[in-house]
């Protein structure tokens, strides 16, 4: 398992110290094991495309990432997108060719989950298509058995009703949830 290290990482960026790495390339490396990205809160671009990563947990420990290109990787639930939350300045993400990719309107679930992305996979992102993550249930991987996201689902779907019929809606289902 290859691991990325401080030697590892200095060498790359051409950097003395950590905390002077702003862009970090470390595509086809074989890695694995990232953990040591938990130290580079000033990287604003981060390439790991072409590795064996399985998770964006210490991703998230770059408070300052712009750009992240983590294509032909192993991430396989969009639960690790939740690491990605965290970064408030990522606006390009390249994710295409991991397996999540292949899940149902993938676009539309990683669009609704960051909010604040411009690009996704070398493409710029429609008014059109967050319009569609913010209403569409956008994965049967994001429906739960506690019925709370069915309840926002169905809201979103009912947007159009006017405001009494709305939260007539809104009691009936509220109920049926607490007879569960």
């Amino acid at each position: 398992m290859a691991t990325l290290d401080t030697s590892f990482i200095l060498k790359r960026a051409a950097a003395k110290k950590l905390e002077h790495v702003k862009t970090l390339n470390c595509w086809g490396s074989n890695l694995e094991n990232v953990q040591a990205l938990q130290q580079l809160e000033n990287v604003e671009v981060l390439n790991l495309s072409s590795n064996k990563i399985s998770t964006l947990e210490d991703v998230a420990y770059c408070k300052s990432l712009r750009e992240l290109f983590i294509r032909k990787n192993k991430i396989s639930s969009f639960t690790e997108l939740e690491h990605l939350k965290q970064l408030p300045n990522l606006t390009v993400l390249w994710l295409s060719e991991n397996p999540l990719v292949t899940s149902t309107n993938y676009r539309l679930h990683v669009i609704r989950t960051l909010p604040h992305l411009k690009k996704l996979d070398n493409k710029v992102i429609t008014e059109e298509e967050r319009d569609r993550a913010r209403t569409e249930v956008v994965s049967s991987e994001e429906k739960t058995t506690s019925g709370t996201n069915i309840v926002t689902a169905i809201l979103c779907l009912l947007k159009e009703l006017n405001k009494e019929n709305l939260l007539t809606v809104r009691h009936a289902i509220d109920q049926q949830i607490q007879e569960e």
